[in-house]
């Protein structure tokens, strides 16, 4: 049993190195523009808070004392692919970014404008479930009235 409590204590502590190891946040290049201002344009389906929240890319807070916020070009290619891939998430498979540009907006500063056609969603068109004959119709009744698909209902990943 000692080597047992020794093995995941070690296994425990190497968890916590690689989480912490994981945590460490890239220095921002010595030149790299502060992030005035990160706009989403042309989302409806899914909110701006959201899509912030999924992305690294963020802007500056005007508040004083606040951490800048750097501009890193292979951030922002990188959340232009997450943006992409949460839209797919709440169902919109054609949803893609249409545009994405970064302006000068004073001395070592930039705006980002993110311009994302949603396109429609995904819905069910049809639904059949198959192996419940074996189950009672009471029982099979409140089985399919508790699938969280539907037809007509837009497709998304939980």
């Amino acid at each position: 049993m000692k080597g047992t409590s020794g093995l995941a204590l070690l296994l425990v502590a190497t968890a916590a190195a690689l989480t912490l190891a994981g945590c460490a946040a890239a220095q921002p290049a010595p030149d790299a523009p502060a992030v005035d201002d990160l706009r989403i344009e042309g989302n409806k389906a899914v909110s701006g808070k959201l899509i912030r929240a999924r992305i690294v890319t963020s802007g500056t807070s005007w508040l004083p004392f606040t951490e800048k916020h750097y501009f890193d070009e292979a951030v922002l290619e990188t959340d232009l692919k997450r943006i992409v891939r949460l839209y797919r998430a709440q169902g919109f498979y054609k949803a893609r970014v249409v545009e994405r540009t970064v302006v000068p907006a004073g001395p070592k500063r930039v705006d980002i404008a993110i311009l994302v056609e949603e396109g429609p969603p995904t819905r069910g068109a049809d639904l059949a479930v198959h192996g419940l004959e074996a189950l009672d119709p009471p029982a099979r009744a409140r089985l399919l009235q508790d699938l969280p698909l539907s037809v007509g209902a837009t497709f998304m990943e939980d």
